[in-house]
């Protein structure tokens, strides 16, 4: 993990440069030069002869020129009478803070190599680089070094941004000449500090101190970061498997996973994860309900020591948005959708989602709502599309089998055509959309399959009576949900997707692409972000019965080659685009992000 560099806590680029200047009687025209030979009596024997050499060859250009010399307690009696010969005035400092005010107050530096390079960089003071070592040690570091340079400056760039002059490089002819450009060259003085500012941003981790990173990465190791999301219920939908693979995500990247919501079917895959789940009435609209999760939602904060609160849904986000005030977690919503706001109740209580720090949306359509209605700011609004799991929804992994057992038990083993439309039963799904097309179509060899459960319900029988009273009912099958949606597509000849009000994504489009197969949704809402036109799939009109009954017609009537050559380009599509592993790594950068910078 990296943290930052220790350089980043020291002070180098606080320094005092009028200060100095004044308690020194340097004038703001006159040029100064820090000289750094080094702390070890070794460099100082080596660099401090040459450095007084450089030092002559610069007082000829500039008589004016005064030095300031940094150096240790031990050193300080030899640099003072070494520098005493040079004949130019000379500062010497002791303390970080002195050294750090001539850095400020320095026009160039000229400096032994070593990590006083990084304070340089810190200060944004351009400098030249010397070392100098005897002939047998580098005879040896020969055969051991594999880098281009020594200043770490240039060896993050990756080039000479700083000079470094070194071995018969080190002359005082060549220093001087060196120093004299930074001095003397406005576009390299420039050019360096460009370099240098660069440098001291790729040594820090944000924000944050390197120390406090440290610590964050040390307690992170100790203690994983906790992350608790909330939503109603987990029976089934997208926003339910959305949960259900964050928190397998999490637990395989070392996070501990909590799920609270009034449970379902699908809490035991939470558990069947590594999560944990929590059975809260989140379901409820209730205020006095809402209050209550809110305190309830604390108190799990507090005992799991939550760091990041995520709510998916509009009633949880409030209990949880409450929570996370009281406790000081972060707070990140996910819009799922464009949810109707017809009345300024329904857009307050809409807004919940619109309180994260964070805020995740499910597509550019629904981005684009939250900006516009809710004034979310693009700094914290980031588009994480749902993706499908292509382990799973790959042709190939779907044994014969399963789908001849699900063409049986609908009722599709005969010669024709099979369309399916999958989905809870809404009216907005677009139902009575798809029997009219049919009805339109009029043939004899097409089965449409509505299959998502409800047959029993009102809205059931209201459209049993609709393919009755329009002469379909041998071309229509409604049945139960399907537990098995890969076998499911791979059972039908075309997908449909024919919602009447835009979806925020929709699942349906991207599973059957990932399957290969034809799908014609309407062209509105997240679908068009998901459908290539005629490349991967067929967007109509929404609402438009005529327009999809063509479309089905150009569908069916593809021939083997040009539909294995759709396969191919909609599987590619959604492997590149839309996956379940883009989707919460995408996810997990957000919550690492916020908890990098969640001092800020």
């Amino acid at each position: 993990t990296f943290v930052g560099h220790s350089v980043i806590e020291s002070g180098a680029d606080k320094g005092d440069g009028e200060a100095f200047r004044k308690m020194h009687g340097v004038s703001e025209q006159t040029p100064l030069l820090t000289v750094l030979p080094g702390s070890r009596t070794s460099e100082i024997d080596r660099l401090l002869p040459i450095f007084g050499e450089t030092v002559r060859l610069l007082q000829g250009k500039h008589p004016d020129l005064r030095l300031v010399v940094p150096t240790v307690a031990h050193l300080k009696d030899r640099v003072r009478q070494e520098t005493s010969a040079w004949g130019v005035p000379v500062a010497i400092v002791e303390s970080e803070q002195d050294k750090y005010d001539a850095f400020a107050a320095s026009d160039a530096a000229l400096a032994c190599s070593g990590t006083v390079a990084l304070e340089l960089a810190l200060a944004r003071l351009p400098a030249v680089i010397a070392y100098k070592l005897n002939a047998l040690t580098v005879f040896l570091f020969r055969h051991l070094i594999r880098v281009k340079y020594v200043n770490l400056v240039n060896i993050m760039h990756d080039e000479m941004a700083v000079p470094e002059l070194l071995q018969s490089d080190c002359t005082p002819a060549k220093l001087a000449d060196a120093i004299e450009t930074l001095l003397s060259d406005k576009a390299a003085r420039k050019k360096q500090i460009a370099r240098l500012e660069t440098a001291a941003k790729w040594l820090s981790c944000g924000a944050q101190l390197p120390s406090e990173c440290a610590a964050e990465a040390v307690l992170s190791a100790v203690a994983p970061p906790v992350v608790l999301q909330v939503l109603p219920a987990l029976v089934t939908g997208g926003v339910e498997r959305g949960t259900v693979e964050t928190a397998a995500a999490l637990v395989k990247a070392g996070f501990r996973a909590i799920v609270a919501s009034e449970g379902g079917p699908m809490a035991a895959q939470i558990e069947a994860a590594g999560g944990m789940h929590i059975t809260l009435p989140l379901a409820s609209k209730n205020p006095l309900t809402i209050l209550m999760n809110a305190r309830r939602l604390s108190k799990i904060i507090r005992e799991h020591k939550v760091d990041i609160v995520h709510a998916r849904s509009r009633a949880p986000a409030w209990s949880a948005w409450l929570a996370a005030k009281e406790t000081g977690a972060l707070f990140v919503t996910t819009f799922h959708n464009a949810y109707g706001a017809k009345s300024a109740l329904k857009r307050r209580y809409n807004s919940a989602m619109a309180k994260g720090r964070r805020i995740i949306a499910i597509s550019d359509f629904v981005a684009d709502y939250a900006k516009r209605t809710y004034g979310v700011s693009k700094d914290i609004l980031t588009v994480v599309p749902r993706g499908v799991d292509i382990d799973t929804f790959a042709p190939d992994k779907v044994e014969p089998g399963r789908v001849a057992a699900l063409r049986k038990a609908w009722d599709l083993e005969g010669p024709g055509f099979a369309i399916l439309l999958p989905g809870r039963f809404s009216r907005w799904k677009g139902h009575s959309v798809l029997i009219e097309a049919l009805k339109q179509m009029d043939r004899r060899d097409v089965v449409c399959v509505f299959a998502g459960g409800g047959k029993d319900s009102a809205y059931g029988h209201e459209l049993a009576a609709e393919i009755a009273e329009k002469g379909l009912k041998n071309n229509v099958r409604i049945v139960d949900a399907c537990d098995d949606m890969p076998a499911a597509y791979l059972a039908a000849d075309v997908v449909v997707v024919p919602s009447t009000r835009p979806e925020g994504f929709g699942r349906v489009v991207i599973e059957a692409q990932a399957m290969g197969v034809p799908v014609v949704a309407s062209g509105h809402g997240g679908a068009k972000e998901t459908v290539i036109q005629s490349k991967t799939g067929w967007l109509t009109p929404p609402g438009d019965a005529r327009a999809l009954a063509q479309a089905l017609e150009t569908v069916l009537a593809l021939p083997a080659a040009e539909r294995q050559t759709y396969a191919v380009r909609a599987r590619a599509h959604i492997r590149d685009h839309f996956t379940t592993a883009s989707t919460t790594s995408k996810t997990l950068e957000i919550y690492r992000d916020l908890l990098q910078n969640r001092a800020k």
